[in-house]
């Protein structure tokens, strides 16, 4: 899995998430994000995984090919953009 790889990769290189986004070229919440599944893989990181990490090219070929949903912006994972937030304050106010 595409992302399991880049998470062995940072850990391999030793690198904090600012770190290992300026490798990948991209914004540190962007990495973040994604690697907490908050935020889908979209064009953007595939692009920047290509360009840091040619030798994950196989990985990126495998994801594209799974059918994983692709966004160009790589939108949010949940029903709508920041709705993860906005649910998460929710239940910790009522303190599920």
């Amino acid at each position: 899995m595409l992302l399991d790889s880049l998470k062995t990769k940072q850990q391999e290189l030793g690198l904090s998430d600012r770190e290992f986004a300026e490798r990948l070229g991209v914004p540190r919440v962007t990495w973040t994000c994604t690697r907490l599944g908050h935020k889908r893989i979209g064009e953007t990181m595939l692009a920047a995984v290509a360009r840091a990490f040619p030798e994950l090219d196989r990985e990126v070929l495998l994801f594209l090919r799974s059918g994983e949903p692709l966004r160009a912006d790589g939108e949010l994972a949940g029903s709508r953009r920041w709705g993860w937030r906005r649910r998460s304050r929710v239940v910790a106010a009522k303190g599920y």
